[in-house]
């Protein structure tokens, strides 16, 4: 537990990478000024670099090859399919819910997790945007957590200062993720970017910073990834019917930055020749047995019922490009066009790089 107040407010900001603020607070002098009264600490994130996965790892505190929580879309053995983490159904049969009796929570994300064990010890509180507040996720991570919701960021932190006033809670979590979507709408570093940026640390310097210098509270603000700019020119599309698809054994998941293979038994070169032709220069393939034994998610082993999530390959993707699978989409190849939005998931310095924020 990070900072000398015997409680803490641990606020999530989802898609606020170190290199972002930085270049936020370039563009805005009122960032600049506004970020003065915090003490900003650069660290990694984990690897794919995407919202699901570092969740499981900050909610559970294990490695990406502990929890196999490997991105949104997901091979999973238990289902014989591959599907959405947060959505909680399968992509191979859109709309189709993962009925309880057939999967467990804890059959896809990890367990126990940090929250149980924060419980145990403090009076802890979870406050969370309306709108996933009945997702899957949200109950299997948190279950019965005494749960507040939110609209804003303004909305969050005038709701983190009545707790603070109360001081009933010790620990006070927080999930924000209006950041994220504006990077993928707009792109970081934009306009409507930067000021969502200066009203986050305005909001916290008129509403909670004067609270906070006469209450037992740290607040730690940190994110789950970064993001780069990206345009449709950059994405490889894989359909059902290209050469590279029939060397597989099922379509490709994981994130466009970070996505994974299942090849057929001996037909590696074939597989590998076609997605080097595809990609050109732009990618790195690796097994995904080198990837797992230099440790690229966090440990070096990964259990027997986790590994075939991690498929046989796994390809990083360099610069700003991305490989996207076409599930259930038509034939037809569409046009393609310049332009831009936000991505994440690989391992550039822009996705990796998240910043520590400590009052």
């Amino acid at each position: 537990m990070i900072g000398d107040k015997p409680k803490k407010i641990f606020i999530l900001i989802d898609g606020l990478g170190y290199n972002l603020l930085q270049e936020a607070s370039k563009k805005d002098k009122e960032i600049s000024r506004l970020l003065d009264d915090f003490n900003i600490k650069k660290i990694t994130t984990l690897y794919p670099s995407t919202t699901p996965t570092i969740l499981s790892s900050v909610d559970s505190g294990t490695t990406v090859a502990e929890h196999g929580v490997v991105g949104n879309k997901m091979s999973v053995r238990e289902v014989g399919s591959i599907i959405s983490t947060l959505g909680y159904s399968s992509l191979l049969n859109p709309g189709s819910p993962i009925k309880q009796n057939i999967l467990e929570y804890h059959d896809i994300f990890p367990t126990p997790n940090l929250t149980d064990k924060i419980k145990k010890n403090h009076s802890a509180i979870l406050i969370v945007p309306y709108e996933i507040a009945k997702s899957e996720y949200i109950k299997a991570m948190f279950g019965d957590m005494e749960k507040r919701l939110s609209l804003t960021f303004e909305d969050t932190i005038i709701q983190i200062s009545k707790l603070v006033k109360k001081n009933k809670y010790d620990f006070i979590y927080v999930y924000y993720g209006t950041i994220d979507s504006a990077n993928h709408l707009y792109c970081p570093g934009t306009k409507e970017v930067v000021e969502l940026i200066k009203g986050i640390f305005n909001s916290l310097e008129r509403l909670l910073i004067p609270i906070l210098k006469k209450a037992d509270y740290n607040l730690i603000i940190t994110a789950d990834h970064g993001a780069i700019t990206s345009s449709i020119k950059d994405f490889t599309v894989i359909y059902p019917r290209d050469t590279i698809s029939s060397y597989l054994t099922s379509p490709p998941w994981g994130e466009p930055r970070a996505p994974f293979f299942s090849v057929v038994y001996g037909k590696e070169k074939q597989f590998e020749d076609a997605i080097y032709k595809e990609c050109k220069n732009n990618i790195i393939l690796l097994s995904s047995d080198e990837a797992i034994k230099a440790g690229l998610f966090g440990k070096k082993k990964v259990s027997d019922r986790l590994l075939t999530r991690f498929g046989t390959h796994i390809v990083i993707l360099k610069d700003t490009y991305s490989i996207r699978y076409s599930y259930g989409k038509p034939q037809k190849r569409r046009k393609r066009n310049n332009r831009k939005f936000g991505v994440h998931g690989g391992l550039s310095a822009d996705e990796m790089y998240v910043p520590v924020i400590l009052y």
